[in-house]
């Protein structure tokens, strides 16, 4: 288990050092709000200038370790227990060894080769561990995502921004947020862009500027309305532990 245990530590670091230099940035007020109001003033937008711009690079980078350390704990929990049942080092067929993700039954019996001669309890609880095996849409599953994007950093440094409205609390003299139209920005902001626009029934002067806000870690090419990418892949951390902890129960099996 010590490299199982290593890897997953591993991933930690280096979620928490993206955590951590994601909220140092926030913290250091990274932009200014410009407000515009329309001549009438029954049209209010809010728009944002970014002072200070991350290393999106960087962080990709850190991502992508995350994600590589997470996924390599599933395959070496597999690794483990095929030593384990064989008594052998290496165990029969370990060149083909790795912990399936697949978002079908049909995929996974085409999978079972992964799992070489590990017994048919274990092979069943990993069978049940399947995105497809669990309730809820299949591609959003955890371990779907992290087959996902582990996949996408092979091939190219995962795309993160931090331009996306996370959250907002406006509040209005006056008036009740349901008598007002309300549009967020739900795209990738630009350097300098809007993020909400407000029309009033009658002139206003506007929202609360005081009012909570934040901007999302988020990756280019996730879908509208984007994830925060520290809520993906903490929702990935969470699952890789949870199937390590399930497997681990085999090792006197």
């Amino acid at each position: 288990m010590d490299s199982i245990n290593g890897k997953l530590n591993r991933g930690d670091e280096h979620f928490r050092l993206l955590n951590q230099e994601y909220s140092a940035w926030k913290e250091g007020a990274p932009w200014n709000l410009t407000p515009e109001r329309s001549p009438d003033a029954r049209r209010f937008v809010l728009g944002i200038q970014f002072k200070s711009l991350p290393d999106f690079l960087r962080w990709g980078l850190i991502l992508g370790e995350a994600l590589y350390n997470y996924r390599c704990a599933l395959d070496y929990m597999v690794y483990w227990l095929a030593q384990i049942q064989s008594g052998e080092d290496p165990p029969p067929g370990h060149q083909r060894l790795a912990f399936p993700i697949t978002s079908s039954d049909e995929a996974f019996q085409r999978s079972r080769n992964k799992l070489g001669e590990l017994s048919i309890p274990v092979q069943t609880a990993i069978e049940e561990l399947q995105p497809y095996a669990s309730d809820g849409d299949v591609a959003e599953h955890p371990l779907s995502r992290l087959r996902e994007l582990n996949d996408q950093d092979k091939h190219r440094v995962l795309q993160v921004v931090a331009f996306s409205l996370q959250t907002a609390e406006f509040e209005f003299e006056g008036l009740e947020s349901s008598e007002v139209l309300i549009s967020i920005n739900d795209q990738v902001l630009a350097e300098s862009d809007w993020l909400a626009a407000f029309t009033f029934p009658e002139p206003h002067l506007g929202p609360d500027l005081a009012a909570s806000m934040s901007v999302r870690l988020a990756l280019v090419d996730e879908p509208v309305p984007r994830k925060a990418v520290l809520e993906v892949l903490s929702g990935i951390r969470q699952a890789v532990l949870n199937s390590v902890n399930i497997l681990k129960e085999f090792e006197s099996n």
